[in-house]
C-alpha cells in the first residue's frame, strides 16, 4: 500500500499512483481535505483525516495506516521535515542510508531525460 501524507491537499488525482491499481491511503488533515476535494478520487483510494488542522504527526500517520491495514513494518520515503518528525517522535527503528560517490545521468543527446538534462546545474559539480 502506498501512503501519501499531505497537509496542503495539493495532490493531482491524475498521477499514475492513483491509476496503477496499487492500494493508496492519503493521510491528510481536515483543512487539506477541504482543499483536496476527496470526491475527485476513485473509491479504491482511501482518504484518512488524521488531524483537524496543522501538523500531521508521525504517530497520527502510523495510527491511520494501522486503521486501514495492520502493519509492523513501514518504509518511510519522505522529505526532510517528515523524516525529522519521525526521528523527533522516536517513531523510527532503523535508517537505511545509501551513499554514492557519483551521480549517473545522460547527456542532451539521449531521448530519455537524465540528471544533466533535468538539472543542468549538476554539470558543474566536481567529485
Amino acid at each position: 500500500m502506498n501512503v501519501i501524507v499531505t497537509a496542503s491537499g495539493d495532490i493531482d488525482p491524475s498521477c499514475h499512483v492513483f491509476q496503477s491499481g496499487v492500494p493508496v491511503l492519503i493521510v491528510i488533515n481536515e483543512e487539506g481535505a477541504r482543499l483536496l476535494g476527496t470526491d475527485r478520487f476513485p473509491p479504491s483510494i482511501a482518504v484518512m483525516r488524521a488531524s483537524e488542522s496543522g501538523r500531521i504527526t508521525p504517530r497520527l500517520i502510523l495510527a491511520a495506516i494501522n486503521r486501514v491495514r495492520a502493519s509492523h513494518l513501514v518504509l518511510l520515503e519522505g522529505g526532510p521535515r517528515l523524516l525529522a518528525g519521525f526521528f523527533a517522535d522516536s517513531c523510527m527503528d532503523e535508517q537505511f542510508l545509501t551513499l554514492s560517490p557519483q551521480i549517473a545521468g545522460r547527456d542532451d543527446h539521449s531521448q530519455r531525460p537524465g540528471l544533466e538534462v533535468v538539472c543542468p546545474a549538476l554539470a558543474c559539480l566536481s567529485y
